[in-house]
């Protein structure tokens, strides 16, 4: 067993016993905890998770995270301007993505960098990651999930490259994780992401994310 997935079990198997002992308690003594703050005791336990994942990035001594049932799938995509539907915009912005899900704990975690064309629109602003389940609302429905973000793109500067350079690191997880049938379709290499700007509202780029199992 490797360093990382000992002290996962660990860690895990603490937390579970931390929080047999804690209902236990409750149970016993159920009226001592009829005042208590609800959102103290969300504060608690979210302090106690908090410490356990950084735990667990200290047992990774800097190597890569993997599920403790090796149930992970690498997550990538390639995103252009031509793969904005109907309408897609006179830019050359491009961009990837690369990352991870957890189909067990159903967490998402992934990093989007991007190239801003700025030979169109000198000045602009980078404001959200829209993920699609569908292809045919890329750019012209509601997305199913957003990340918004706030980058300025100044490329005024003829100190500057042509292009501007970027990432942005998101990811998924708790009350907005995917659901049965989101996870089911987004597994099945469904869903697509859009990167959208102040001067391109519908969206400057796009792709279809790929799951690759490890």
């Amino acid at each position: 067993m490797s360093r990382y997935k000992q002290c996962s079990w660990l860690i895990l198997r603490g937390i579970t016993q931390f929080k047999g002992a804690i209902l236990t308690i409750i149970h016993k003594h159920q009226m001592l905890f009829i005042d208590i703050n609800i959102q103290k005791m969300k504060k608690f336990f979210l302090s106690i998770f908090l410490f356990s994942v950084s735990l667990l990035t200290g047992c990774t001594e800097g190597g890569d995270l993997e599920g403790l049932a090796g149930n992970t799938f690498t997550v990538s995509s390639a995103l252009e301007a031509s793969k904005i539907s109907p309408n897609p915009p006179s830019d050359a912005t491009k961009g990837t993505i690369t990352g991870w899900y957890d189909e067990e704990s159903n967490i998402l975690a992934f990093t989007l960098k991007y190239t801003k064309d700025i030979s169109v629109t000198k000045k602009d602003q980078i404001l959200s990651v829209h993920f699609y389940k569908v292809k045919t609302e890329v750019g012209t429905a509601a997305p199913d999930r957003s990340f918004p973000v706030t980058i300025n793109v100044d490329g005024t500067d003829p100190s500057k490259p042509v292009n501007v350079t970027g990432s942005l690191s998101l990811g998924l997880s708790g009350s907005k994780a995917f659901s049965s049938q989101e996870k089911t379709s987004f597994m099945a290499g469904n869903w697509y992401v859009v990167l959208l700007t102040d001067k391109f509202p519908k969206g400057i780029a796009a792709g279809e994310i790929t799951l690759t199992r490890n």
